[in-house]
């Protein structure tokens, strides 16, 4: 479902945003933006993409405490998006929660990034992982440990954020609690 959205995030070094007193949600500590390396194979993106931006923030797939997925409810590009993180995290993709937005905001487009990543940072800072909404019936190829229906704590030091754009772009945020 196509939606519209608009978002701001304030943005600035984490010596500043102590110095000045505020109390940051996270930071964020590793990008990486690639382009689909095969047009047949929707989101075959995300898997440098995650990849990358792991090794940029300086962690490893044992530190992602859970991952905020693009989940459109499509069901070819969703198993695609399985298929990558079952690609980037083996066997342990099995027990790093998943969730996404989708089903509460629609897909607003360009404003996705933005809504995920703000929808992130709250879930760090209140150590609540939001369902899925709207997951009702199981996928056989989205095996994975979906949180449906009602939120779920959890103890949320690091996520990974994957956004994909038309025309095959995919982006992922690493974001890391910042201990205060």
């Amino acid at each position: 479902m196509l939606s519209e959205g608009a978002g701001i995030l304030v943005l600035e070094s984490l010596e500043r945003a102590l110095a000045r007193g505020a109390r940051p949600y996270v930071e964020v500590s590793g990008y990486s933006r690639q382009r689909d390396s095969n047009s047949a194979n929707p989101a075959s993106g995300l898997v440098e993409s995650m990849k990358l931006a792991i090794a940029n923030a300086e962690m490893t797939i044992a530190d992602v405490d859970c991952i905020f997925a693009y989940g459109t409810g499509d069901q070819l590009l969703d198993a695609a998006e399985v298929d990558t993180i079952k690609q980037v995290f083996g066997e342990r993709a099995y027990s790093i929660p998943i969730t996404s937005i989708k089903g509460v905001t629609g897909n607003p487009l360009a404003a996705a990034g933005p809504f995920q990543v703000a929808a992130s940072a709250l879930s760090v800072r209140s150590q609540l992982i939001p369902p899925t909404a709207n997951y009702e019936i199981r996928d056989p190829r989205c095996d994975l440990d979906f949180v449906p229906a009602r939120p779920r704590r959890s103890k949320l030091n690091c996520v990974l954020v994957n956004v994909r754009g038309l025309g095959g772009s995919a982006t992922s945020v690493v974001l890391k609690r910042v201990p205060l």
